[in-house]
């Protein structure tokens, strides 16, 4: 196989384990908003039980008037208006489940067209896939349960304002409805907290292999510039100490996403951010050809494919830190720590 080949091939393969591990970024932030969303629904809905509590209480303790049973009546129709709005919200769990589905089956063809590279993200494709069909019978389940105890509500609201003028046949029945309202929004609470669980858990999973998938990226990456550097000369590569000892000439440029740059590892100060991937050809373009630059990223990869980027456009002094930012916090050299805004 020729160079200009082999080449070609790894950088497709080193873009495709980039645009999966993006994809896992994106399939752990749904999983958190699926979390929020159900955690929501169990705070309102324990709300309800509260509610439907006291009442349960003040039918049983009282002889109410017709002025407080018309209350009562009110009161309920917000109680049935709040279970509604809940059960619509939980639509929004369904949209994103569905989101997902289709996340799931992009993965699955980024996985086959990685090859043997993308067998360990077949299996974040597959559990996103049975995450969405999971959240969805969920949904669909919690929903229904919803209706139902808002529908009970409902009723109960119109027995007791027709109990504002002849309360006492009524005051059972309220009492029984009430009590099968409170068991009906327990159950609601169980399923919605086991969905939390489980959404949290999938949550860590998924970030997990994110991380091996982007440290997997980061070697395919290395070999990439590698390779390159065989077929169009050498980038230099500076040691930690090198690097620092000279930084104050160097415009330094980290090409990791964005939340990568406030983690543990931090990033050399006063760098600026232009993460690797489609739009950083367009981001080196307007930059002066004659500057030295300093390319920055978690072991070295990413910022070795950057680097020979910038050499195609026409970038003179051209420098890349190896073993990127674990390297320089193992040499003990400053760090920052805030998040940055990406460079424009």
């Amino acid at each position: 196989m020729r160079n200009e080949e082999l080449v070609g091939r790894l950088e497709e393969l080193a873009s495709a384990q980039q645009l999966a591990s993006d994809h896992i970024g994106a399939y752990a932030k749904r999983c958190r908003d699926h979390r929020d969303s159900a955690i929501a629904a169990v705070d309102a809905t324990e709300q309800v039980q509260r509610d439907v509590e006291r009442s349960r209480q003040s039918v049983e303790a009282l002889g109410l008037s017709a002025e407080e049973l018309s209350e009562m009546a009110r009161s309920f129709a917000g109680v049935a208006q709040v279970l509604r709005a809940v059960a619509a919200d939980l639509a929004v769990i369904e949209e994103i489940a569905v989101e997902t589905n289709i996340l799931g089956i992009n993965a699955a063809i980024e996985s086959a067209r990685a090859g043997e590279h993308g067998r360990g993200f077949a299996v974040v494709a597959s559990s996103m896939r049975e995450l969405s069909r999971q959240s969805r019978q969920v949904v669909d389940r919690v929903g229904e349960s919803l209706r139902t105890i808002a529908g009970d509500v409902e009723r109960v609201s119109v027995s007791a304002q027709r109990s504002a003028t002849s309360n006492a046949g009524h005051v059972v029945d309220a009492t029984e409805r009430l009590r099968a309202i409170d068991e009906g929004a327990a159950h609601v609470v169980a399923r919605t907290r086991d969905m939390a669980t489980r959404l949290t858990q999938e949550e860590a999973h998924v970030t997990e292999l994110g991380q091996e998938l982007l440290q997997c990226a980061e070697r395919t990456a290395g070999a990439v510039a590698e390779t390159i550097g065989q077929v169009e000369g050498a980038i230099v590569d500076l040691s930690p100490a090198e690097a620092n000892g000279q930084l104050a000439r160097f415009t330094v440029i980290d090409v990791r996403n964005a939340d990568e740059l406030a983690s543990e590892l931090g990033h050399i100060r006063g760098c600026v951010n232009h993460p690797l991937g489609a739009d950083l050809e367009a981001a080196l373009a307007p930059l002066p050809r004659d500057t030295p630059y300093l390319f920055v990223c978690r072991k070295g990869g990413r910022s070795a494919r950057a680097a020979q980027l910038a050499r195609g456009l026409g970038f003179h002094e051209i420098y890349n830190l190896d073993g990127g930012m674990e390297r320089w916090n193992e040499a003990g050299l400053p760090t920052a720590r805030m998040r940055l805004a990406r460079a424009g």
